[in-house]
């Protein structure tokens, strides 16, 4: 197996190149200027690959009223004589409303709350749970 390196920037090979010191002075500046803006393009990329999307982009179609849902939802299981799964989804409309409270004042982690509350995806996060332990 063969190993590249790159070429060491020394002021001696640039030297050479441009047979004039100020000439070799010149443009070893102008590349190290470039691998510093490119560093730079790279750290910043890289806190931008890291940094979670929070929002998404604003939904222009249908939307659906979550109160109104459950509210008539509990009213006909209520009337129906299911008190207790209306209660359920008198407690899910609370969770919903904390969900969007938490997330859009910046806890992320409440998310992970309600989806293990809920038993969304347990497998998933299970392994997800594993993995961040041992890595």
């Amino acid at each position: 197996m063969s190993v590249t390196t790159k070429p060491v920037l020394t002021y001696e090979a640039w030297r050479i190149t441009y047979q004039c010191s100020e000439q070799a002075a010149r443009a070893l500046w102008c590349e190290l200027a470039k691998t510093h803006t490119s560093n730079v393009d790279l750290e910043r990329q890289l806190a931008e690959s890291r940094t979670p999307k929070l929002l998404a982009k604003d939904h222009d179609g249908m939307r659906v009223c979550y109160l109104g849902l459950l509210q008539q939802s509990r009213s006909a299981l209520r009337h129906s004589g299911s008190g207790s799964l209306s209660e359920m989804l008198r407690q899910l409309e609370n969770h919903l409303t904390e969900l969007g409270q938490r997330w859009y004042a910046g806890d992320t982690g409440v998310v992970d709350e309600i989806l293990q509350l809920y038993c969304i995806e347990q497998d998933l996060r299970a392994s997800m749970r594993k993995k961040a332990d041992h890595g």
